[in-house]
């Protein structure tokens, strides 16, 4: 994929699709996103727009994978898994991943 690790975990991330949209105070919006963002690398802002609020503007948060619960989890893991091997990238077998999926319960 020609891409760096982190680079395709916010991929991944972004994906799955745990996130928030949250009208943030125009003045706010960089403060924020650096804040959010301190959480870990999986913690994306993004703005998305003008909110309907005067004065605010749309952030698309991401949560992290370390705050998912199973589905979550099972469903990146999943998507990772697919992504390996469309790009022909071996991964554990079928049995070893769902134990990875049972041990985020």
């Amino acid at each position: 994929m020609n891409m760096k690790a982190e680079e395709i975990y916010k991929m991944e991330i972004k994906e799955i699709g745990a996130y928030e949209v949250l009208p943030i105070k125009n003045e706010a919006v960089k403060r924020f996103k650096e804040s959010w963002q301190r959480n870990g690398i999986g913690w994306i802002c993004e703005e998305i727009g003008k909110s309907k609020i005067d004065g605010y503007t749309n952030l698309k948060a991401y949560y992290g994978s370390s705050t998912y619960d199973s589905k979550e989890m099972s469903r990146l893991i999943d998507s990772i898994v697919e992504d390996c091997k469309l790009q022909g990238i071996p991964t554990d077998t079928p049995e070893q991943i769902e134990k990875y999926k049972e041990m985020w319960k």
